[in-house]
């Protein structure tokens, strides 16, 4: 018999098959239109900042032509780490932070791509520092505001029930997932918890098998409601230092296509290290 609307946390409409539907769709054509938005940011700024600048200092257009090519060439030096890094999926939407520190890196890293090719083409001369200046400056701000919209756009979104940007299926003991709901808040963060297993607690004289046997049966149980709910995440809410435990969660889970996160301890939360990103407010190791 199965045993799968045990652990089903919610009822909610959004865990529907047409809402899985609304999702995918939503998940797909949003990051693609984030991409495009910074592309034409980037290249609509480049032209504009050109003919600005030229106008209000030489009285004239100046070369549209090179400021059209290097605004495409600023894109793509720009979208293609976002891409490669998966920055533009939903779920990277979670937190601001995150994104101006990236925007700032890689903004950077292609203007420094743009003089240094530059440079190699001998065509310096061609380019007007005053408004390669005024390009960097009014192209990072509109890159932030841009972000600062998105982020507010993708939370309150999933507050409303709109979209989730993650569906989660969580995986621990009763006293851990209730701590991690309180502690994070998960609605307010973009993450809709779908459901979740609880594992048996057992007693500390509990034999070695009898242990094993328990985890199988609880994690075999785990892996079929996750299956069923189809979540886009799985988090383990597991004590970092119980390497087995995790090993055998995470070998049992890799089977199905979702991402697999090791939830929050106070070591992470407190710490700068670059093994713990965060899935909005809340620090997870992948």
């Amino acid at each position: 018999m199965s045993t799968v609307p045990n652990y089903i946390l919610t009822s909610r409409s959004d865990t529907g098959r047409l809402a899985r539907v609304r999702a995918a769709l939503v998940g797909n054509m949003l990051p693609a239109a984030i991409l495009l938005g910074d592309i034409a940011i980037i290249v609509a700024m480049s032209c504009l900042t050109g003919i600005g600048y030229h106008l209000a200092v030489y009285r004239e257009l100046g070369e549209v032509l090179t400021f059209l090519n290097v605004g495409v060439l600023a894109a793509t030096f720009f979208v293609v780490p976002n891409a490669l890094l998966k920055e533009y999926r939903l779920s990277s939407f979670l937190s601001l932070s995150p994104h101006f520190r990236l925007a700032w890196r890689h903004w950077n890293v292609s203007c420094l791509c743009l003089l240094g090719l530059a440079f190699l083409a001998k065509v310096t001369v061609v380019y007007s520092r005053g408004w390669f200046v005024l390009f960097y400056v009014s192209t990072l701000a509109l890159l932030f505001l841009l972000r600062y919209l998105l982020v507010q756009f993708v939370l309150r979104a999933s507050r409303s029930g709109l979209m989730s940007a993650q569906r989660a299926f969580l995986v621990g003991t009763g006293q851990q997932i209730g701590a991690f709901i309180q502690r994070y808040e998960t609605w307010k963060i973009g993450v809709n918890v779908l459901g979740c297993r609880f594992l048996t607690p057992l007693p500390a004289d509990a034999s070695a098998e009898t242990r094993r046997q328990t985890l199988d049966r609880d994690l075999a149980e785990a892996v079929e409601s996750a299956r069923y709910l189809e979540p886009d995440a799985i988090y383990l809410l597991l004590p970092w230092s119980d390497t087995p435990l995790i090993t055998r969660c995470a070998e049992m889970f890799m089977a199905l296509p979702a991402e697999i996160h090791l939830g929050p301890e106070q070591t992470c939360t407190n710490s700068r290290r670059r093994s713990c990103r965060g899935a909005g407010r809340c620090p997870v190791s992948s």
